[in-house]
């Protein structure tokens, strides 16, 4: 029996099943292709991150875009207060050197390239990938600053004057961007590529290089520890950060992926 679109456009059954088997093998062809056209292993084929999230759907039902919108606006407006105290005690250059500024202005452009993906779909790589970076850099910053660096700098520091400034700016230099990226990624609908995990090393063997220009170009260590002072050991201690970075963004994506499909679960009881 012909169906009523058949009848009307003349399609036969034998021409929908090899319409259905060439769909079949270009997607197929699609996949093969997201694996061989990365960079050394950087990265996914366009496609994947088109598919990975919904920059203007939330991962909630009671938030419609317009919503949505407006929490990753009250989430950017930290930065442009960061970045302005950043501005007026840092030198230039300092943002290139230092990991935690990585921290604060890839984030804020993340959040702005989601706004941007969720009405023009050629920003969806941008945003995915900004996103992610994003991610990882600020776990990388929670660990580091808040188990190794915060028990050495806080109580050098007093309560009032210049030394409480400090206080507050290190606190929100080290955490808001980790919460913004955080609920960006929990109120859309997006799903980290966890396959994206080398292109963390990659960046963070990029940071290495920024870390020893800094060196270079302010003559201190930009940190303590991987300062340097041996250059072997440095490397391999960036080199070790770089992986451990990937490895927490590859377990956060896991983490993130499970959560959303408990949220489907629960949606679907």
């Amino acid at each position: 029996m012909l169906s009523e679109v058949q009848y009307v456009t003349g399609v036969t059954d034998a021409q929908i099943a090899q319409y259905q088997e060439e769909s079949e093998a270009c997607w197929k062809v699609l996949v093969e292709w997201s694996e061989k056209t990365q960079l050394f292993g950087f990265g996914q084929a366009d496609w994947v991150y088109h598919k990975a999230a919904h920059f203007e759907k939330s991962s909630f039902k009671s938030i419609d875009t317009g919503r949505l919108q407006l929490w990753r606006y009250l989430l950017l407006a930290p930065s442009i207060i960061m970045t302005y105290n950043s501005v007026t005690t840092n030198e230039p250059l300092w943002f290139f050197y230092y990991l935690t500024h990585w921290g604060v202005n890839v984030s804020a452009f993340s959040i702005m390239a989601t706004i941007v993906a969720s009405s023009r779909r050629e920003w969806q790589t941008t945003a995915m990938i900004s996103t992610q970076c994003a991610t990882a850099l600020n776990l990388l910053i929670m660990v580091i600053f808040w188990f190794c660096l915060a028990p050495y700098v806080f109580p050098n520091l007093g309560w009032t004057g210049d030394d409480l400034y400090m206080r507050v700016h290190m606190v929100t230099l080290h955490m808001i961007p980790f919460v913004q990226t955080t609920i960006n990624t929990i109120i859309t609908d997006i799903e980290l590529v966890e396959k994206d995990w080398p292109m963390m090393v990659a960046m963070g063997c990029f940071y290495m290089f920024a870390n020893w220009m800094g060196k270079l170009d302010c003559g201190v260590a930009i940190y303590p520890v991987v300062d340097w002072e041996y250059p072997v050991w440095t490397f391999f201690g960036w080199l070790f950060l770089a992986f451990a970075m990937a490895a927490m963004y590859f377990v956060w994506a896991r983490v993130h992926k499970m959560w959303r499909q408990h949220m489907r679960f629960d949606c679907n009881l």
